[in-house]
């Protein structure tokens, strides 16, 4: 029966993963109109790309989708990551004077070189390495508006990675620890010293007119003290697809410190008395890029997670869970290279749960949390609703099945994983 459970639930999940994304839109991140401004027959073409600066080189060197912009003068404007019109292109004949303009910073600048592939070079340098300041104002000033910014602003973006893997791992009481003390079948829980977790997680998403599939392999390192406070150390790999081909990838460790101000538990009849009360402040660092989107965000982020366990009857457990976290980028440093993204942003966390034991092995729950971007974003805040299913295989050992769907100004996502953690 255990074993029939397990399988539908994991069905149920990956059959709703398949439906949405039967019904997912696709876009391209990079989306150029260009069009011939000299006095020969007039040409004008809209191309798409999902690299950036392989994009840029077959506009500039008018290769590909743009040969027949070859030997003629042109303009061309580029939607980037959904912003239209957000980097303007200007260009003579031979394609050796090329006039940039970032539009969102107002940023405007002439190239001029021997040749097209010279000019090619001086861009491709000049969004690497020389402009780096320049870059790192557009790209703030992207994710203030844009669906899919890597660095900012939106469910998908560092920041907001960062911010859930903390309420997650740190806000939200074990499944167990609620059975175990809610459950008038199993004594108090014992005082656990020790442990690590495991969890693999896959969704879902639609951003604006873009789609793609979302990956998360998290878990703890170590999780060492006692009842009153614990030293903890979660970490997580995340990565992100769009459907176009573009990738995400990121990963990021914190340090956390779980005070226990007031533990539930029963007394000698089994009558659940008290409640669960828990103050968490934190501090970790992240780092999410993409060289297809031309995007980086090394970040710092500090915060603090307080955790409310209150049992309504002897089979309802209320949560309630609130966190506040601030994150700064982190300036890289390298030969040639000196980047800041600029991120400065603050993010808050409030979520009601619910936790109800079947019996002294199963323990389900469900829960809601709003998520709030407290400065400028492109989706100033979404919702999470989602539930989970805890099977306990041996008093250190659980097993648990959750899903989870986002939902917040024209962005959507829906996920379901699993995992594990074995105490001691």
């Amino acid at each position: 029966m255990k074993k029939k459970i397990v399988s539908y639930c994991s069905a149920l999940c990956l059959s709703a993963v398949a439906a949405f994304a039967a019904t997912a839109p696709g876009g391209q991140p990079f989306d150029t109109t260009a069009t011939t401004t000299d006095g020969g027959p007039p040409v004008t073409l809209q191309a798409q790309g999902s690299n950036f600066f392989d994009f840029l080189e077959s506009l500039i060197n008018t290769q590909g989708s743009f040969s027949s912009l070859n030997n003629r003068q042109y303009t061309a404007s580029m939607t980037f990551l959904g912003i239209p019109n957000a980097i303007r292109f200007a260009t003579n004949a031979a394609g050796n004077s090329v006039n940039i303009t970032l539009t969102p910073t107002g940023f405007n600048r002439t190239f001029t070189g021997v040749s097209k592939a010279d000019v090619d070079d001086q861009l491709e340098n000049f969004f690497k390495s020389e402009g780096q300041q320049t870059i790192a104002d557009f790209l703030k000033a992207v994710a203030k508006t844009s669906p899919i910014a890597v660095t900012d602003g939106n469910p998908t973006a560092a920041t907001a990675v960062s911010a859930t893997s903390s309420f997650t791992s740190q806000g939200f009481t074990p499944l167990d620890e609620l059975g175990d003390n809610t459950d008038t079948a199993s004594g108090a829980s014992k005082p656990k010293f020790g442990g690590v977790s495991l969890g693999l997680n896959a969704g879902e998403f639609e951003a604006g007119l873009f789609s793609g599939k979302v990956y998360d392999i998290s878990g703890t390192l170590f999780s060492f003290g006692g009842e009153t406070v614990r030293l903890v150390m979660p970490f997580s790999f995340n990565y992100l697809e769009l459907d176009t081909g573009s990738k995400v990838g990121g990963a990021g460790t914190s340090l956390a410190l779980p005070i226990r101000f007031m533990k539930m538990g029963k007394d000698g009849n089994g009558n659940i008395n008290g409640l669960n009360w828990r103050v968490t402040p934190l501090f970790g660092v992240s780092v999410r890029g993409s060289v297809d989107l031309a995007s980086l965000s090394p970040l710092w982020n500090a915060g603090v997670v307080n955790t409310i366990d209150y049992p309504i009857s002897p089979k309802l457990v209320i949560s309630m869970v609130n966190q506040f976290t601030m994150h700064r980028s982190i300036s890289i440093a390298y030969d040639d290279l000196d980047f800041d993204p600029n991120i400065d942003q603050q993010i808050i966390k409030n979520g009601l749960r619910l936790t109800t034991p079947f019996n002294r092995r199963w323990v389900a729950d469900g829960f809601a949390v709003d998520t709030r971007f407290l400065k400028d974003a492109a989706v100033k805040q979404f919702w999470t609703f989602g539930g989970s299913l805890a099977f306990r295989a041996t008093q250190r050992w659980n097993l648990v099945l959750g899903l989870n769907y986002d939902t917040g100004d024209d962005f959507k996502a829906f996920s379901g994983g699993l995992s594990s953690a074995w105490k001691w």
